[in-house]
């Protein structure tokens, strides 16, 4: 299996080795309490899917404006609140049914392999978003 993992923010593969599909020894994302993986931290998770291409995908359910990208972007708390509130008012008004961009002239659109899109926790449904932290490859 190879593993990627995230230390810091910064995606790095590990070396080949054997590993179940779950260990520990890979699990690296945020291994101090004051990483922006940890600080808010998810509030829901670790859940797992296996993709397509026979890999596993482990993440975690974060608030939208506490999602590690955001922790370092020097919003001040009522920017923060300010987009977390567009944020819950899309997830709202902008539901599967509807058509938001008109299909395209010329070519194709890209897919989406389907175990991507997730089962939303309960309660989570809206401000939410689903983060992957690992990837596994059998």
């Amino acid at each position: 299996m190879l593993c990627f993992a995230v230390f810091d923010g910064r995606i790095q593969p590990q070396k080949e080795r054997k590993l179940t599909k779950l260990s520990t020894e890979c699990r690296a994302t945020g291994v101090t309490v004051d990483t922006v993986w940890k600080n808010p931290g998810p509030k829901a998770g670790p859940f797992q899917a296996r993709l397509g291409d026979g890999s596993i995908v482990i993440y975690y359910w974060y608030r939208f404006v506490g999602q590690p990208s955001l922790q370092d972007a020097d919003l001040s708390d009522a920017e923060k609140e300010h987009l977390q509130a567009v944020v819950e008012k899309i997830h709202h008004q902008w539901t599967m049914e509807k058509e938001y961009l008109p299909p395209p002239a010329t070519g194709t659109l890209a897919t989406l392999d389907e175990a991507l899109i997730v089962a939303l926790p309960k309660g989570l449904e809206i401000g939410y978003m689903s983060i992957v932290t690992r990837q596994v490859y059998d």
